[in-house]
């Protein structure tokens, strides 16, 4: 009788409440279907439109990598914090006759390199990288500084150390890609942000009182040493499959600092047959040893260390280019 009667209303509306919403439900879910599909079609066009614009826009500006990236400098020196702010690339030049850029970034470590390594390489081949040592445990926003490079096949690779709930957002939105990054990018396109390649100079010596910039690279996300170990090799290789020459430098500091991750290096160094300059306290260190008035806090340069530090650094990547 019910298979009757559903045959019968099919072909001739029955104004029977509960089979006319038997009757409704397939088709008012065809039309939930096709306007959910509508939307998310709708939503990825938006989405790659306005990804897009913002790739055009970032081009346009010096911000993240793209400054290496227009005027290939040959020497390009990789770090955290102590880096950024204690190595002016423009001594470096003066003394090397050759091209530099600091590229280094606060908090960041061995994965942030590596990506931008990636990156550089996809484009040009530098002469000489200078790494220095910095962590090989922990990273802060990583993610936010090559998230714009995601299409790089090596730098993809690099989200795999981070949990898919934390990536997902890249990959389903590209826009996210340069989430919080819009107004930086716009001041940026009026405004030369970015006059000493990639050097901050800090002003004042270490006895004023202020706030310490030490925490700027012990925070972050941890992963494994042995993770960041591999991550130092993959840098070293991919350098070398590349012919790029490459130092590695332990900054300048008020005192020794107890990390692992240098004995890594030094290890490291040695099996790839790569320079290792000890600028810090350490007794390995064999130069001069700068003193208070030169740094900004215990682990950092003020400019004129920083300039100081420079000079000493750029003659000794000239004895290493005559070797």
């Amino acid at each position: 009788m019910d298979n009757v009667l559903c045959g019968y209303f099919w072909d001739h509306p029955i104004w029977d409440k509960q089979r006319r919403t038997v009757y409704l439900f397939p088709i008012l879910m065809k039309k939930f279907i096709f306007k959910a599909i509508f939307f998310i079609g709708f939503f990825f066009i938006l989405d790659n439109i306005v990804y897009k614009g913002l790739f055009i826009l970032n081009s346009k500006t010096d911000f993240l990598c793209n400054k290496v990236l227009v005027k290939k400098p040959d020497i390009i020196f990789f770090g955290d914090s102590k880096c950024r702010y204690g190595i002016k690339p423009d001594i470096i030049s003066q003394k090397t006759g050759m091209s530099s850029y600091n590229i280094a970034r606060s908090g960041n470590g061995i994965l942030y390199s590596k990506g931008v390594e990636s990156v550089i390489l996809s484009y040009y081949r530098p002469k000489l990288f200078v790494i220095q040592v910095m962590s090989l445990s922990s990273e802060r926003e990583a993610l936010v500084s090559l998230a714009p490079y995601l299409d790089n096949r090596k730098v993809k690779k690099l989200f795999s150390y981070y949990p898919l709930r934390v990536t997902a957002k890249y990959y389903l939105f590209r826009t996210s890609r340069y989430n919080s990054m819009l107004l930086t990018m716009i001041h940026r396109l009026f405004a030369n942000y970015d006059p000493n390649d990639g050097y901050v100079p800090l002003f004042g010596t270490s006895s004023m009182d202020k706030t310490k910039l030490s925490s700027e690279d012990s925070a972050g996300m941890p992963f494994s040493l042995s993770s960041g170990k591999n991550l130092l090799i993959e840098f070293i290789e991919e350098a070398k499959k590349n012919s790029v020459d490459m130092i590695m430098i332990n900054m300048p500091a008020m005192k020794e600092e107890k990390d692992v991750s240098c004995e890594i290096y030094k290890s490291i160094a040695k099996i790839y047959n790569i320079e290792f300059f000890d600028f810090s306290v350490s007794k390995e260190n064999k130069y001069m040893r700068l003193q208070g008035d030169y740094f900004w806090d215990e682990g950092h340069l003020n400019n004129n260390g920083a300039g100081v530090f420079s000079s000493m650094l750029g003659s000794e990547i000239v004895k290493f280019i005559k070797k």
